[in-house]
Order: C-alpha cells, then sequence, then structure tokens
C-alpha cells in the first residue's frame, strides 16, 4: 500500500514541474529593412579587384522563410492559477531558437562542408513577457539584447558574436541584428551582417502587420567632418552614432554637380569607433566637397 501511495505522489510532483512548449512556427514572416532580404551579409566574400584595386564583394542575401519555425518557448503551467489575467515573465533560458535554416543557406552557396547553425543568446529581457486569460496563452510582449553567431560544426566562426535587439510586440518577433561589424575566422574582416526578420508564430494568432515592420527599419546616418586640410592631403572623420549594416562609400566633387561626383578609396562598413580617412588633393584644386552615401541608399551626408 505504502508504495502505492509513493507512486501517485511523485506522479503528481512530475506534473506540476511539467514545462509548457509553445512552438514559434508559422506560415508568414518578413523584415524590416525594406531591401526584401532577411539575412544579408554586405562582405563576407569576394569577386576580385576592382580598377582601383578594391575587392568587388558579393553581397551573400537570403529572403525570410516564410513557412518558419524559429524555436520554441517555454513556461511552468504550475507557476499559473488560471484563473482571469495573468503574465509571466521570460528568461533567457525558456527560448530554443533555431535559425540553423539561414546558416545552412549561407554554407551551401559557399559550399562549405559540414553542419552550420546559429547561436542566438538572449540577455536584459524587459517587459511583462507571456500574457494569459483564464490560463490560455494571449500574447508575449518583451524587448531584450540578443546576440547572434554563425557556427560550423557547432564552434562560432566570428572572433566575437554580432549584437542587436529583440523587440516581441503582440507576439511579433522583430530581430535587428548587426550593430557592429565582426572578424570571421575564414580570414575576412570587419564584415558586416544584417538579420532583421519579422515574424509572428501562430501561437500568437493574426497577421502581421506591415506597418510594424516598417518601424524598425534600419537607419544608419553616417556623420562626416573635416578635420584637418594640409598642401596634399585632407584628413576625415566619418563616425556612425547608430552603426548598422551594409557598405558605405566615400565621395568628392570639385563642384557639387550632379555627374561629377566620383569614388575615393575602397568600400568600408559602419562601425561604432571613429574611422579616420586621409584623401590626396592636388594644388589645382581649388575646392573639394566630400560626401559619405551608402550603396543601399540609405543615407548620404555631405561636407
Amino acid at each position: 500500500m505504502k508504495q502505492v501511495i509513493i507512486l501517485v505522489l511523485l506522479l503528481t510532483l512530475e506534473f506540476l514541474e511539467a514545462e509548457t512548449t509553445i512552438m514559434l512556427k508559422g506560415s508568414e514572416a518578413v523584415e524590416a529593412s525594406g531591401n526584401g532580404k532577411a539575412l544579408r551579409i554586405a562582405n563576407l566574400s569576394g569577386a576580385g579587384l576592382d580598377a582601383d584595386g578594391c575587392l568587388t564583394f558579393i553581397p551573400r542575401e537570403y529572403d525570410p522563410i516564410k513557412n518558419f519555425n524559429i524555436g520554441s518557448l517555454s513556461y511552468d503551467e504550475a507557476q499559473l492559477s488560471r484563473s482571469g489575467e495573468e503574465t509571466l515573465s521570460v528568461t533567457p533560458e525558456a527560448f530554443a531558437f533555431d535559425f540553423n535554416s539561414y546558416a545552412q543557406l549561407l554554407c551551401n552557396e559557399l559550399a562549405v562542408i559540414g553542419t552550420c547553425g546559429v547561436d542566438v543568446t538572449l540577455s536584459n529581457i524587459q517587459g511583462p513577457g507571456l500574457s494569459f486569460v483564464d490560463g490560455v496563452v494571449e500574447s508575449l510582449n518583451f524587448t531584450a539584447d540578443v546576440s547572434w553567431s554563425v557556427t560550423l560544426n557547432g564552434f562560432s566562426q566570428t572572433a566575437a558574436p554580432y549584437t542587436g535587439k529583440l523587440t516581441v510586440i503582440e507576439g511579433t518577433f522583430i530581430f535587428d541584428v548587426g550593430d557592429d561589424p565582426q572578424n570571421w575566422f575564414v580570414g575576412a574582416s570587419e564584415v558586416s551582417l544584417e538579420f532583421d526578420l519579422v515574424a509572428r508564430p501562430d501561437a500568437f494568432g493574426g497577421p502581421i502587420l506591415p506597418a510594424t515592420a516598417a518601424s524598425f527599419a534600419v537607419k544608419t546616418t553616417p556623420a562626416l567632418k573635416i578635420m584637418e586640410v594640409g598642401d596634399t592631403e585632407v584628413s576625415l572623420n566619418v563616425s556612425f552614432p547608430d552603426p548598422g549594416p551594409g557598405l558605405f562609400r566615400l565621395m568628392q566633387s570639385p563642384d557639387l554637380s550632379s555627374n561629377s561626383w566620383t569614388r575615393v578609396g575602397c568600400d568600408f562598413v559602419a562601425r561604432s569607433t571613429d574611422r579616420l580617412l586621409t584623401v590626396k588633393i592636388s594644388e589645382q584644386d581649388t575646392s573639394m566637397f566630400y560626401r559619405v552615401e551608402s550603396l543601399a541608399g540609405k543615407a548620404a551626408v555631405n561636407q
């Protein structure tokens, strides 16, 4: 008789500690930047040198996967009374993200042999978390810092992870990853990566609102400052108060006319630290104007 009582007690404890898992899958996803690509790596691989001796990059770009499954979210149902409106905070450990399909697309294109994946880690989670009505999941709302690393056979391919933000509004996941470029162990330096998937899992219902995605569009505006003008060269400082993904180019013009702008030096990426550029000038240059423009056409600034 005692054995039966102990068995029932153990089963009860297991039930109380059981976690409920929400699958983060759905049939529709978009991206926030407006370029049609959820993952974009601007300068990981090149196609040779151009006439100026600069490496020509081949952007690696991938559409949002429409029928998506980006992982799962678990919570302890025993913490709910199942009566009325309730909320449960979420923790980084509650999420098991899966973006391996995006990494595998990259590795397939580069003919990399091995298993490719993505390590995603959340931190500094703020907000109410999961919302319930009578024990039924209604919504999810929070913000978090996110780190994002491409892996090969379980090992990160960058010296440090890419970082950014994850915003979840009424169950819509909005990723904004790619604050700073990172160096890859394959020998590529200052590689710009953008991951801006917007997805609303079926578990939270409702369509994706395009306005929600558009409001989180990445806007990277450079600041250009002339530091010093010498007899043979000009020193310029380029900074990005809010760095984001993509390539940028320094242009110069003697008179600001539309057809007079020419490229100066090689293209570069946005970063949080200032970039000092030195430009050669000649005695015949009575005036010269400079601007930094985005190759994606999103930002430009003149000096």
